[in-house]
């Protein structure tokens, strides 16, 4: 049975190459925000890394919602 499963896991590193260190955070709400393009080293590490895409889906989506939902707040009743 273990041997199956250990079939199916095996990834190899060399198909993911990581390109450089991940986009700064500063980097990726400009993007967001101001419309700046990545550079091409950017880029390039953009489309292989998961963890920058959704950091950029992310800012995206924070910039979408004009009214950002609240939690935790109660206002007291009027007397």
């Amino acid at each position: 049975m273990e041997k199956i499963l250990k079939k199916y896991r095996m990834i190899n590193r060399d198909d993911f190459p990581m390109t450089g260190r991940h986009i700064h955070i500063l980097r990726i709400r400009a993007f967001a925000d101001e419309g700046i393009n990545f550079t091409e080293e950017e880029t390039a590490h953009f489309d292989v890394c998961r963890d920058c895409r959704l950091e950029v889906i992310d800012a995206l989506k924070k910039l979408a919602d004009p009214i950002p939902s609240i939690c935790g707040i109660t206002m007291g009743k009027a007397a």
